[in-house]
């Protein structure tokens, strides 16, 4: 054992000073203004801060003699180069905790085998770390290894691409088992079978160790991995830019050669990029999630989040889409495990929703000015301007990354009794944009979006504190603060989280949804733009009859007219709002009071129902209205009972004086359309109002208030008294069964559905013991029947 140590002290001093000649010589370069695409250079760290190093031998990291750190070893060079795994060659932060196992008797294998991936995580961080150090000084400095002037512009690139495992191409080639593959600067691609696997590939395949959060931390890994994404975002957005220049080129000299008239083939020319980092983003991105997961990452990050934050929503052309879902990956896994009381309002202070929120809208050709204005190329990216915008961003999936990122922040935040991003967020516009991107996307990204609606619906802002109003005074406070929003969210259940406690944000679906329900839109038009009241004072009965009648009229007509302006929305939101509120109403039993009681979404979707083009949608309607009536207990559903009820009536009356109507020849065809339609909806309401009479005596309450057995049947018996040819008797006249009259019989009508149905509804409602008292006061002729 001593010799093994002190022959590990001799190699140890020797390396010593080869690693320091070359940090020194890394870091002379001048110091010049940064450009604003590429972030700020970090300082060169080896293995975190050396003033520490009695904490990190406690740790099981520090030296194994005074003055000698194991972990200052490695390799030497550039330090973005594939990591050295040879434990003759250098050391690494697990030498300490290979002493202290040995020292304590553990199990030899397992002990071994514990040290040495510790200390293959602390050399791979540290070598990583330090590699993207040197990268973005290059990059700042003109491109060269040490940022001198003549170098190659481009050899940060291949460097930064080499140091995480290579670009695609590459590994593509690799893969085909090419290992002498060169790049286009003529820098050897590597990447061969017997090539030693990259730091970062080490990172994640040892990302089970113990320590390896704490170590990643010491050497500073979070914030260079963080330097990646944004070098990678400016790798891919100067490819493509090159790409376009070459396409232009070639188009200028097909010009020459062919003249002006090119045969409509110059728009062959204009092809997109292929992006270099899909695979190098990927594990970046993998890696930064791994290491935010753990909360002490969280203040590590502060000084880096505006940088962070600024990528889900920035602009990116089509071969760097994947660098924004990565860096919306990583705000993500943030936002879920490292957000305290004082990061949030940190991001407060810095106003970083604000700024997210703006970006978003430019991203989505909201603004009226820039390459996202509305005059130019359709809210599309132009050829001079390759990045995504308006309905380019949205086919790529652009909208919905930048929305998604922004809204589970916001979120996330409300877990620690601060509302202040919320409120940012709102006073952004930041509701308006998500209605906006959920009105103007295609059908594939309109459920993720929605999804986002019940995410802020459900945001946690009836709990908070008195903080929310006053900034903190003190650190004691935000500490306090802290705690005990940690203390909550132990004891909180899971269902809470799912409670509709921010109903504001409902207000982006009940828009979409009177601009997306025909009928609303109808309705309104019809109104002088007042909507339907569902009020106690409203007059349903009168609703319900439009809704028939509008229903009717829409089917008669068949034609598109009406159609055309049945909303005002891109893509048909009917079933999907639908879906989206259900889902709300069955996360928590006290959602559908939350919400009903305030915007009446399902008795919207009951009045709505006979004018459902779509079948599927007014059977999703009714199991909706079973579901609720049936599988939430104690919610007050007296509102969407008593339309459904006041519709069947009215459908039932409007069907029988269509068929006591004699329709002229030229319209039989229509009207047998409309009544085999109607009559489908007639079955449909049926069903679901028996199913609810026997589950629960309560509906037939509603449907006695509605005054079904009182002057509503009055009016219906007299039509078929009609369509039969016989009248009804006077009231004060003695009723016997025997005296009616007796119409010659028939094998079948066309009232037949339509009298089963309300015989079958009536059969349950005349069993509820109010039924005879609801009779006798209102003295219908049907209670004469009835007794």
């Amino acid at each position: 054992m001593r010799g093994w140590l002190s022959n590990l002290r001799g190699d140890q001093s020797q390396r010593d000073s080869g690693s320091s000649a070359a940090a020194g010589n890394s870091s002379s370069s001048g110091a010049e203004a940064p450009p604003s695409t590429l972030p700020q250079s970090p300082p060169l760290t080896r293995g975190g801060n050396n003033n520490n190093d009695n904490d990190n031998d406690r740790r099981g990291t520090g030296r194994l003699t005074a003055g000698r750190s194991f972990r200052s070893g490695g390799n030497g060079g550039n330090g973005d180069g594939p990591a050295n795994n040879n434990t003759s060659s250098g050391g690494g932060g697990g030498g300490g905790g290979v002493i202290q196992a040995l020292m304590a008797g553990r199990g030899g294998g397992a002990a071994f085998a514990d040290a040495e991936m510790e200390r293959k995580v602390s050399i791979s961080a540290r070598n990583l770390g330090d590699g993207v150090s040197r990268i973005v000084l290059a990059a700042r400095m003109g491109g060269g290894s040490s940022g001198q002037s003549g170098n190659d512009p481009e050899e940060w690139k291949v460097r930064l691409l080499k140091l995480l495992g290579g670009s695609d191409e590459d590994n593509k080639r690799t893969s085909n088992g090419d290992s002498s593959a060169l790049t286009e600067d003529g820098v050897a691609s590597g990447g061969g079978n017997n090539e030693a696997p990259s730091d970062i590939d080490i990172l994640l395949e040892n990302s089970t160790c113990e320590r390896f959060v704490l170590r990643c931390v010491e050497n500073e890994l979070p914030p260079n991995l963080i330097h990646c994404l944004r070098l990678l975002r400016v790798l891919e957005l100067q490819h493509d830019h090159s790409v376009a220049q070459k396409q232009q080129q070639l188009r200028r000299s097909r010009r020459s050669d062919y003249g002006e008239n090119n045969d409509g083939h110059e728009g062959d020319l204009i092809v997109p990029a292929s992006p270099l980092s899909t695979q190098a983003a990927a594990k970046v991105s993998k890696l930064l999630c791994l290491l935010c997961s753990d909360p002490s990452v969280g203040e590590q990050l502060r000084p880096h989040l505006f940088g962070l934050l600024a990528l889900s929503g920035a602009s990116y052309p089509n071969s760097g889409v994947h660098i924004a879902a990565a860096a919306s990956d990583v705000i993500l896994a943030f936002s879920r495990s490292c957000l305290s009381a004082s990061l949030v309002w940190f991001l407060h202070d810095r106003k970083m929703i604000v700024h997210m929120t703006d970006d978003i809208k430019e991203l989505c050709a909201m603004t009226g000015s820039g390459p996202s204005s509305p005059s130019s190329s359709n809210n599309s990216s132009s050829g001079n301007n390759r990045c995504l915008y308006g309905k380019d961003a949205e086919e790529k999936g652009l909208w919905v990354i930048a929305i998604r990122t922004v809204v589970h922040l916001v979120s996330n935040s409300c877990h620690y009794q601060c509302v202040e991003l919320l409120k940012d967020y709102d006073s952004a516009g930041g509701y308006h944009v998500l209605a906006y991107a959920i009105s103007n996307s295609s059908m594939k990204h309109v459920p993720k979006l929605l999804e986002l609606v019940t995410a802020l619906v459900c945001c946690k802002i009836g709990a908070t504190s008195s903080a929310m109003s006053s900034t903190p005074s003190s650190q004691e406070h935000l500490q306090d603060e802290e705690m005990l929003a940690n203390d909550n969210n132990d004891s909180t259940d899971l269902a809470e989280a799912k409670m509709a406690m921010n109903t504001n944000a409902f207000e982006i679906m009940d828009d979409l949804m009177v601009r997306s329900l025909k009928l609303i839109v109808a309705y309104k038009a019809e109104h002088d733009g007042r909507r339907p009241d569902f009020s106690s004072t409203s007059d349903l009965t009168a609703m319900t009859d439009f809704a028939v009648k509008y229903a009717w009229d829409m089917t008669m007509q068949a034609t598109t007219s009406i159609d055309d302006a049945e909303n005002d929305v891109g893509v048909d939101l009917t079933s999907e709002l639908l879906v989206t509120t259900l889902q709300l109403y069955s996360d928590h039993a006290k959602n559908f009071d939350l919400i009903e009681s305030e915007y009446h979404m399902l008795s919207h979707y009951i009045l709505g129902f006979p004018a459902f083009s779509d079948v599927s949608v007014k059977v999703f309607s009714l199991k909706t209205l079973e579901y609720v009536c049936t599988g939430l207990a104690g919610a007050n559903t007296f509102m969407p009972l008593r339309l459904v009820t006041e519709l069947f009536i009215s459908l039932c009356k409007h069907l029988l004086k269509e068929a006591a109507a004699r329709p002229s020849s030229e319209d039989d065809e229509a009207k047998a359309k409309a009544m085999e339609d109607s009559a489908l909806d007639l079955q449909l309401l049926c069903e679901t109002l028996i199913k609810l009479l026997e589950f629960d005596e309560k509906v037939s309450e509603v449907m006695l208030e509605c005054g079904l057995l009182g002057p509503k049947i009055d009016d219906m018996l007299d039509l078929l008294f009609a369509i039969t040819g016989a009248d009804l008797p006077d009231e004060g006249e003695d009723v016997l069964i025997s005296n009616l009259p007796r119409p010659s019989p028939a094998d079948s009508t066309n009232v037949d559905d339509i009298f089963s149905s309300l015989c079958r509804v009536l059969k349950v409602v005349v069993r509820h013991p109010r039924a005879r008292s609801v009779i006798g006061e209102r003295g219908s002729a049907a209670g004469d029947i009835i007794h």
